[in-house]
């Protein structure tokens, strides 16, 4: 595209595969970094404050709309419901904490759902985390509207 700008307006202008492969190499080794540090903090061997079926439900953020968590065969998994390729299974990473990837958008990184609990020990929300240049999971809070 820049190319034929280029050509249409008769100027020179730079090597513009060299600019984007150089910009996803950054990309890419920021995300690299991102994962070690996240890798650094991790806690090994902990477990989930409560039994996996406790954290499924729907979840509900005003800003985005819901996002359903099951169980099935032992393992939780997650939907973004208004946009459903956003699904993954979720891999206890520590305590309240699970991994998921998005098999769909491989652009993306890994990332994490964090379960937040209330004062007497019940799921009231999650939180989603997935560290990317474009786009931030973290501005939806999802409180939990059904088991």
């Amino acid at each position: 595209m820049y190319e034929t700008l280029d050509y249409l307006l008769d100027i020179s202008g730079p090597d513009y595969m060299e600019i984007f492969n150089s910009q996803n190499q950054k990309y890419e080794e920021w995300k690299l970094l991102q994962q070690q540090k996240k890798d650094s903090l991790r806690q090994i061997h902990t477990h989930p404050s409560l039994a996996l079926k406790a954290y499924s439900g729907t979840y509900l953020s005003e800003a985005y709309g819901p996002v359903e968590v099951s169980l099935s065969d032992g393992k939780l998994s997650f939907s973004m419901q208004p946009a459903p390729q956003f699904h993954s299974v979720m891999n206890h990473w520590h305590f309240d904490t699970f991994e998921i990837g998005f098999a769909e958008f491989p652009s993306l990184p890994r990332g994490w759902v964090t379960f937040r609990l209330d004062q007497d020990g019940r799921v009231e929300a999650l939180e989603i985390d997935v560290p990317n240049p474009d786009f931030d999971f973290t501005e939806f809070d999802f409180l939990k509207v059904k088991n």
